[in-house]
């Protein structure tokens, strides 16, 4: 079965109520990891905070600490207009999941991340591209799917679906569904904003993935 999970109330890494929309957009996740944290401390620090949203995150709610924390909200900016994902899905049977994913940009470099940190396609594994076809579209809504699979003993990333603000919908990474799956359900918070990047954890795969959004400038 698949369980929806609620997207997250407003709130700081205190618990405490957040600021309205107009006042703060950018906000953590309830109970985010905590060694996580400073990268949220942090990130409020940059101006660009008050035009990013982060969502909750798939996978992983155990205390699990995986070995490699991912984060592209250092990486982007509102000027950066995602035109394509792709992810690559492990290819071994019964575990198909996501190992590594890349987000291209219309006239800005690509972001690429692997579970492992390491460049390069990873090895025995395939890719799958989501490619967005119209002029002035943008992703507005992310679905992540995570599940248990025989390689771990914590749920990890099996598929992301993206859907843009004109319709257009792609499921990447694994077909079905995992055991024990769960589904994040996102979207975009306010017009004019739309998927920038992940933020994430690892260590075979990713264990947890979360999204940000951000006002297009």
């Amino acid at each position: 079965t698949v369980t929806k999970i609620e997207k997250p109330k407003l709130v700081t890494a205190s618990a405490a109520p957040a600021p309205a929309l107009h006042e703060r957009l950018y906000y953590a996740p309830k109970e985010l990891p905590d060694h996580f944290k400073p990268m949220y401390e942090s990130a409020l620090k940059d101006p660009k905070s008050s035009k990013f949203l982060m969502t909750a995150w798939a996978g992983d709610h155990t205390k699990n600490e995986p070995g490699t924390i991912i984060d592209d909200f250092p990486s982007v900016t509102n000027s950066h207009i995602i035109k394509g994902v792709s992810v690559w899905v492990n290819n071994k049977a019964a575990n198909n999941y996501i190992v590594a994913y890349q987000l291209d940009f219309t006239d800005k470099p690509s972001i690429f991340r692997s579970h492992d940190g390491k460049p390069g396609n990873p090895p025995n594994s395939t890719q799958r591209t989501f490619a967005v076809t119209n002029v002035g579209d943008r992703i507005t809504s992310v679905q992540i799917t995570a599940g248990k699979f025989p390689d771990f003993p914590v749920k990890v990333v099996s598929s992301i679906t993206l859907t843009t603000a004109k319709g257009q919908s792609a499921k990447l990474g694994m077909d079905g569904q995992p055991d024990q799956s769960d589904t994040l359900w996102t979207d975009a918070p306010v017009a004019n904003y739309s998927l920038k990047g992940f933020w994430a954890e690892s260590g075979s795969a990713f264990d947890r993935l979360g999204v940000f959004y951000g006002l297009d400038e």
